[in-house]
């Protein structure tokens, strides 16, 4: 407890946020280490290394934080700093998508803050808890519970609120990439979690449009994603797809509110099991596209590929068949309705996220054969890779044993176990197989892909239609009369002496030292009147 920290600042560690701050912090520290090697070259490296920092400073404040204003705080220091990762590497996609990101960010962020004022009118602290328990008497409460899900819901990916996720992954540095789709996006999980009230019974009409969002969120996804021709961008997808099964459980809990306690743990080792095995997918990309001399080194980062990909898609005795049981044990709490639903769905949503992994595969593996390699296959990047690899291999073991989890069993061994995680895949393997016979025939040559993005370009091109008759008719007007303008400032300012002081005075205060010593006075001052 820190009652001296902004409204007064409280730390701590459940069952929930203990998953979430092992798999999260351990994927840092692997994408960390990458970095060292990965980005060693760069020109813009301390950039880079302030911008990692802070935003995986955000990433595990928030995990850690009780109270609002803390979470708030960190969560928003995430998401700012984030920019600086998807927008590093400074070309035009890479700002497109990072001018995406932070015009969603910012909504995101504006939703939640109205969520919680609402619900804090009624709470007895700024505990989260305690907001929760203020859904109960608040008679905002149903503004507050779409506000929140819409905020943490962008964080999330689901669709269709996904859009920056697809275009902001290819762009970023690999080990960018990864953190972004291993651990920040979950963020918006943990937020669900935290801050909606899935024990209640007066929610329960969200259940469904939890599911059903999730569910399309699934499959919608797989599809846009197989069509994508970047491996980074069909790993984006994935991500989406994935959170949509996370959506499910979150859903589930609504609609059966008595699961609430197990379901919770249930999605925090699922989100686990993604994180490791999305990690490892987005690092792979970079080993992948190393220069290796020996028959070795090949087969090790084709195995490397193949053992997270398979963990996603559910093939036995994979942690992510694990994960996946124990998802589908859950839906016996469940009415029965739902779990005769679910029980025929999952399974089409695992053979499209094998149809998702087959692409990458290829994109990953036979693309980048017949490229040009400059850089040779090294330990210092091979390790913090093949470190995620074993641990998405072996969360199903790990997590169970370590924070005692008897309630979650970490394998399934039986026939039949096997079979039901073994059909789904064969399956989208021999779909993706008969795809790529008929388009080596050439039917479908001129089938045009989707863009990253998807429906942003649908939005893109309505917008575009709109505006056309002002851009026409009245901005090479606005144009010429702005440069007029800006023409008479240049000229009359610098001739009068206060304007001129003003000037330099902006140049002055612009600098970072000034700024930095003028910053560090304004927390000062603010801490000593809170303090007061």
């Amino acid at each position: 407890s820190a009652p001296w920290l902004l409204l007064g600042a409280e730390f701590g560690l459940g069952l929930v946020r203990q998953i979430f701050l092992f798999f999260t912090a351990t994927i840092w520290l692997c994408a960390g280490i990458y970095s060292r090697e990965y980005m060693r070259n760069d020109a813009e490296l301390p950039r880079y290394w302030t911008y990692f920092l802070l935003t995986m400073a955000g990433n595990i404040g928030l995990i850690v934080s009780f109270d609002v204003s803390g979470l708030f705080c960190f969560f928003i220091l995430m998401t700012f700093a984030g920019y600086g990762l998807i927008v590093h590497e400074g070309s035009p996609a890479a700002r497109r998508a990072g001018k995406i990101y932070i015009t969603m960010a910012v909504m995101g962020e504006a939703m939640l803050l109205s969520g919680f004022l609402l619900l804090w009118q009624d709470a007895t602290s700024l505990n989260i808890s305690d907001l929760v328990q203020a859904y109960d008497s608040s008679s905002y409460g149903t503004v507050a519970f779409g506000l929140i899900l819409g905020g943490f819901g962008i964080k999330a990916g689901v669709i269709p609120l996904h859009i920056w996720l697809p275009l902001a992954h290819p762009v970023a540095p690999t080990p960018a990439s990864a953190v972004l789709s291993g651990a920040m996006i979950k963020c918006g999980l943990l937020g669900w979690l935290l801050f909606l009230p899935l024990g209640s019974d007066e929610f329960g009409a969200w259940g469904p449009l939890f599911v059903f969002a999730g569910l399309v969120a699934a499959l919608a996804a797989a599809g846009f994603g197989f069509l994508q021709r970047d491996p980074k961008t069909v790993l984006a997808y994935s991500s989406v797809s994935q959170m949509g099964l996370m959506s499910i459980g979150i859903g589930m809990t609504l609609i059966a509110p008595d699961t609430w306690p197990f379901m919770a743990i249930v999605v925090a080792f699922y989100a686990a099991h993604h994180g490791f095995a999305k990690a490892a997918l987005f690092l792979g990309v970079g080993v992948a596209g190393l220069r290796y001399d020996q028959t070795w080194q090949r087969l090790m980062i084709t195995a490397g590929l193949a053992v997270p990909a398979l963990s996603l898609a559910g093939s036995p005795l994979t942690s992510g068949a694990a994960a996946k049981n124990v998802l589908k044990d859950s839906l016996g709490i469940a009415p029965s309705f739902w779990e005769q639903f679910l029980t025929f769905m999952l399974p089409v949503t695992a053979i499209g996220t094998t149809l998702l992994m087959a692409r990458f595969l290829k994109l990953t593996l036979v693309r980048t054969s017949g490229i040009e390699k400059t850089a040779m296959f090294t330990a210092r990047l091979v390790i913090p890779w093949l470190a995620l690899v074993l641990l998405s291999a072996s969360s199903a073991w790990i997590i169970p044993w370590y924070f005692e989890l008897d309630a979650i069993p970490s394998t399934r061994t039986s026939l039949s176990y096997i079979w039901t995680g073994l059909w789904p895949v064969a399956v989208g393997v021999l779909i993706y197989a008969a795809a790529t016979a008929v388009a080596r025939r050439g039917y479908g040559a001129g089938v045009r892909g989707i863009p990253p993005g998807d429906i942003l370009a649908g939005v893109e091109w309505l917008i575009d239609q709109i505006t056309r008759p002002f851009r026409e008719r009245f901005a090479p007007a606005v144009k010429r009369q702005f440069r007029q303008s800006e023409a008479l400032w240049e000229a009359w300012a610098p001739r009068h002496t206060p304007w001129r002081m003003l000037i330099q005075s902006d140049v002055v205060l612009a600098r970072f030292g000034t700024a930095g010593v003028l910053l560090l006075a304004v927390v000062g001052v603010l801490l000593i009147l809170i303090r007061g």
